[in-house]
């Protein structure tokens, strides 16, 4: 369930598409407008059940449609501006579905996993419609907290190698799989850092990095 749903929440497919038959005739710019509680009410009315699956879904057709829209108003952004923001877009997604990963394998796993993963679109994407919009507002974080809350991450994994060998019959994952997952974080973020410094702002970037200590945290925040 956890890859089905991360591999639908995380494409990186620049023609993702929302059809109206899941939407229940809603179009992306309809959903977007409605915001995402009213979107969630009116989706899980019409599917008529709150399962699972239901929230994974509305979580992903949201996400999806407000990257539909986001990219239409990213067509009359200034040229150098909106290559800044496409150039960090699809690392916010890559950062989070690792550290989502790494708390998934910490905890054992469960489908509360799933709707996180689901959610990772409209929550990348929301800050992607602020980047554009130029709005500020929101909490900050510097580089040094991201690698330090990271460095904790790192150190939680080693002092429960045991534990996660021994969870491994339960989610067939383990130590290995969660420093793999680890390292892919990191290269993410590392990946990420001259990317964000091309943002004039210092509040942009540190808007920015907030996003990434907030994925840094759910890695670290899953205790066994």
């Amino acid at each position: 369930m956890l890859q089905f749903v991360l591999a639908l929440a995380i494409s990186q497919n620049p023609e993702i598409k929302v059809d109206p038959a899941e939407t229940h005739g809603k179009t992306p710019e309809q959903i977007v407008a409605m915001g995402y509680n009213k979107w969630y009410e009116f989706y899980i009315e019409k599917e008529q059940n709150e399962s699972t699956m239901a929230i994974n879904f509305a979580n992903m057709l949201y996400g999806n449609s407000l990257y539909i829209v986001n990219t239409k108003r990213l067509k009359v952004v200034e040229p150098k501006r909106r290559q800044m923001i496409a150039d960090i877009r699809e690392s916010l997604v890559q950062f989070r579905g690792s550290c989502i990963e790494i708390g998934f394998t910490r905890s054992g796993g469960g489908t509360l996993w799933s709707i996180i993963h689901s959610a990772t679109r409209s929550e990348s994407e929301t800050l992607v419609a602020d980047l554009i919009a130029g709005n500020l507002k929101g909490e900050r974080a510097t580089q040094a907290k991201v690698w330090a809350k990271l460095n904790e991450v790192a150190l939680k994994i080693e002092r429960e190698k045991d534990d996660l060998e021994e969870g491994r019959q339960y989610s067939n994952r383990g130590y290995a799989e969660a420093m793999k997952y680890h390292a892919e974080a990191v290269t993410y973020w590392t990946n990420a850092l001259p990317k964000i410094a091309k943002f004039p702002k210092v509040a942009e970037r540190e808007r920015i990095m907030n996003f990434y200590l907030e994925g840094a945290k759910i890695a670290w925040q899953a205790d066994m």
